[in-house]
C-alpha cells in the first residue's frame, strides 16, 4: 500500500484488512510519506519504520527504529 500521510493510520490499516479479506495468503507491507506527529507542522523528523496496531476498535503507531541519514 502506498499513502502520502498517516495520522493514526486509520486508513492503512482498513485498506489492510480489506486486502487480506480478499488475498488471505499475502504479505502486506505500506509506505507512507509523512507521518504526522502532532497537529501543527513545525518541522521534518528523521524518517522512521513504524508498526500500526488495531486494538479495540482504535489504531495506534509503535516506532520500531529510526534511519539514520547518510551523509
Amino acid at each position: 500500500l502506498v499513502d502520502d500521510v498517516v495520522t493514526r493510520g486509520a486508513t492503512i490499516i482498513g485498506a489492510a484488512n480489506r486486502l487480506k479479506d480478499v488475498f488471505p495468503d499475502a504479505t502486506i507491507r505500506a509506505f507512507v510519506a509523512v507521518r504526522t506527529v502532532g497537529s501543527k507542522f513545525s518541522r521534518l523528523i528523521d524518517p522512521c519504520k513504524d508498526t500500526i496496531i488495531l486494538q479495540n476498535g482504535e489504531t495506534y503507531r509503535k516506532p520500531d527504529s529510526y534511519i539514520i541519514p547518510s551523509n
